[in-house]
């Protein structure tokens, strides 16, 4: 059932506790082995037998031998079994479910590459490499942004999104031994991209269920930290199409008997695939109160070849959207930058229904410690590079039709009184970096009186700060007009920050991180991704528009009235 540590507990616990009920109720005795004592699976009464030991190859091999059980079951428990079924196998161990040599396939990149070439699959471009001067060469060759990354990786440990050289040489010192025995491989990182999951049961290699999600964030942040949407509202009909006919391929090329999780990453129609997961994601709880069909139920009656009956999900009949939030510990983790990437950091998880997906994305947020800032209307924002300002410009004027103030540092002050007060457009020149803050032009036609108005009245409400500087004392209000960026956070006045990093390194001390991590340490709410931004502004908006109309956003129902038992 996994190790104890973050991103290998509670979600995989379902799973094994569904598994271990599923093997009961069917007449079978069941064995857990488990040593994370927080767990339900560890409870007396869950299994006819607990081992409470480590998950280790001698470990196993032991409790196999005093046992002498029909099968070992290793696809519910995260990522920690899956590394053992191979040496297992060589052990005269019978894995049940998905074959050993079918799990290898998707766990050797090799392997799996050429099955996806056979199979005519996309994939980002990448390759394996056993010295330093080499993936230099690849990486300039395919050109930055990299992800860095070595084989059976739990929760996207030892794994990192790199932008040059010298993040590359510090990441592999650090992180790997680039070597023979430890080589690591190197992909492409498509930026601007969705990230879609596919997660089902097959059994024989035919899709007995699946449901497809979508993240909010773009491509680069861990599927465990991601907001997931269920099922996906923003994909288009094609992509969907691709999706599942990609996904029934490898199932079939595989013979998948057992529970899948397919990553994929999706820009406009062009789908390719991640990586293939032949165990239970940390998605299948999730799933299936979401669809009110336990998917590990299923595929436990497949692996052990009890009769399943199809259960198809309609996505299109659904009158809901069900949106999971992660939860953090940043508040206990002194120091730590609270900005998410490649490797899992969230502690746990909140889940919520509702009639559209702003709705049970506001409702998750609040659920999980996160208020809106709707008393004072204030927000601090940083809002990072050129492309990320850009992006987010709508949402501003948003903020600002809605009554909020906002305190904006330098760049993002300049940018706001250029392109929403003064009605200035802004472009990415064709050669300039998108962490660039050029690019400003002067507008072309005349405004009108009314416009005049209301830039005047944004204005007002536009305030600029200044940025915390890295290793300096310096006071946070003497001698200046404007306001210092940490006193704001610390005294209160903020109920919320924005504040988004200007690079993928979130390893070096900058004034952005002091920001988040003061945010952090004062308990005021943080956001640093982009497009969980914009998605709360949009939120915000739909919540107060509808109110206005006299009309209560809130759908408040029971779980049991979104699934009325029959």
């Amino acid at each position: 059932c996994g190790c104890y540590r973050i991103g290998s507990s509670v979600e995989f616990d379902w799973s094994a506790v569904s598994c271990v009920r599923t093997l009961r109720s069917l007449g079978h005795h069941a064995i857990v082995v488990n040593c994370n004592p927080e767990t339900v699976s560890t409870d007396y009464d869950v299994s006819d037998r607990l081992y409470f030991e480590d998950l280790s190859l001698e470990t196993v091999l032991n409790i196999w031998d005093i046992e002498a059980p029909a099968g070992v079951i290793i696809s519910v428990g995260g990522q920690t079994p899956n590394t053992l079924c191979s040496a297992l196998e060589k052990q005269g161990v019978r894995i049940v479910g998905t074959s050993v040599a079918a799990i290898d396939c998707c766990e050797d990149r090799h392997k799996f590459s050429r099955l996806c070439d056979e199979l005519n699959i996309d994939q980002p471009r990448w390759k394996e490499f056993t010295d330093l001067r080499t993936a230099k060469a690849f990486c300039q060759e395919v050109g930055y942004p990299v992800l860095v990354r070595p084989s059976y990786v739990l929760s996207g440990a030892a794994m990192r999104v790199v932008t040059d050289d010298e993040q590359l040489d510090a990441f592999l010192k650090i992180a790997a031994v680039v070597s023979g025995e430890s080589p690591v491989v190197i992909s492409k990182f498509v930026e601007n991209a969705k990230e879609v999951e596919f997660d089902s049961v097959a059994c024989r290699g035919e899709i007995v269920n699946f449901a497809i999600s979508e993240h909010v964030e773009n491509a680069g942040t861990h599927s465990g930290d991601a907001t997931l949407i269920l099922p996906g509202q923003k994909l288009y009909v094609e992509t969907i199409r691709r999706v599942k006919k990609i996904s029934q391929k490898l199932a079939r090329a595989l013979q998948v008997s057992g529970p899948f999780n397919i990553q994929f990453i999706c820009k406009q129609n062009d789908v390719k695939v991640i990586e293939c997961n032949l165990r239970a994601s940390r998605t299948f709880p999730f799933i299936s109160k979401a669809f009110n069909v336990n998917l590990i139920d299923l595929a436990t009656k497949v692996m052990i070849g009890a009769p399943v009956t199809p259960l198809p999900i309609h996505l299109m009949d659904l009158s809901f959207v069900c949106v999971k939030v992660p939860v953090f510990s940043f508040a206990r983790l002194r120091g730590c930058d609270p900005v998410l990437g490649v490797e899992m950091r969230s502690t746990g998880e909140v889940a919520c229904f509702g009639a559209s997906k702003h709705e049970a994305f506001l409702k998750a947020l609040i659920s999980a410690g996160v208020p809106l800032p709707l008393e004072k209307r204030t927000i601090l924002i940083s809002a990072g590079p050129l492309w990320s300002k850009m992006e987010l410009e709508p949402y501003f004027k948003i903020l600002l039709d809605l009554g909020f103030t906002i305190y904006a540092t330098e760049g993002t002050y300049r940018f706001l009184m250029n392109s929403v007060v003064r009605g200035q457009g802004t472009h990415l020149p064709g050669n300039a970096s998108p962490a660039s803050d050029s690019g400003l032009r002067t507008p072309t036609t005349a405004e009108s009186d009314a416009d005049a108005c209301i830039r005047a009245k944004y204005a007002s409400r536009i305030i600029r700060v200044r940025k915390p500087i890295v290793g300096s004392n310096e006071s946070h209000n003497g001698g200046h007009q404007s306001p210092h960026a940490l006193s704001l956070i610390e005294s209160g006045k903020v109920e919320m920050v924005i504040n988004v990093p200007d690079s993928m390194n979130h390893r070096a001390a900058t004034n952005g991180y002091l920001m988040r991590r003061t945010a952090t340490d004062c308990g005021v709410p943080l956001l640093t991704n982009v497009k969980v931004a914009s998605m709360f502004v949009e939120a915000l908006n739909k919540k107060e528009a509808k109110e206005a109309q006299g009309r209560s956003f809130w759908d408040i129902r029971s779980w049991d009235e979104y699934w009325p038992q029959k």
